[in-house]
């Protein structure tokens, strides 16, 4: 998250913060997508990393940039920051990573993207089961003991 020349990433272990040293820009390269909004893709919601990948809940949904290269960013190292967008168009309100899955709460419901094969799925909203239930809204996740 960038705040006034700060940089600050957040892990489950610990938060980095560093100056951001030289401005930059994030290259959007999905701004083919006729959804897509920039104002609210700045929105940052949540926050996780998986492997070599820092994953960013946004209010139009989750991207992923490596973590070198955010890494980088931050230090202005580079310029143009690359990433891709795997869950599009959703406002995020937490992700949460159970081994090579990312799985993502969200204003229309649960997605969950796997980091092996690459794919972002749906996977429900409470009113699928619950027919008084009116809200697609899925605003937390936790994982118990048994996941």
């Amino acid at each position: 998250v960038v705040q006034e020349q700060i940089f600050f990433i957040s892990t489950q272990k610990d938060v980095e913060v560093t100056k951001k040293v030289a401005p930059g820009k994030i290259n959007h390269n999905n701004a083919d997508d006729n959804n897509f909004d920039e104002t609210e893709s700045r929105k940052i919601y949540d926050i996780t990393r998986l492997e070599e990948y820092y994953y960013i809940g946004t209010n139009d949904g989750v991207f992923r940039f490596l973590a070198t290269d955010l890494e980088k960013y931050s230090l202005g190292k580079v310029k143009d920051l690359s990433y891709e967008l795997v869950i599009k168009n959703t406002s995020v309100w937490s992700l949460l990573t159970l081994g090579n899955t990312v799985y993502t709460a969200t204003s229309n419901g649960l997605y969950r993207f796997n980091s092996q094969s690459h794919n972002s799925e749906f996977l429900f909203q409470f009113g699928d089961y619950y027919k008084y239930v009116s809200d697609k809204a899925i605003t937390a996740l936790l994982a118990d003991n048994n996941g």
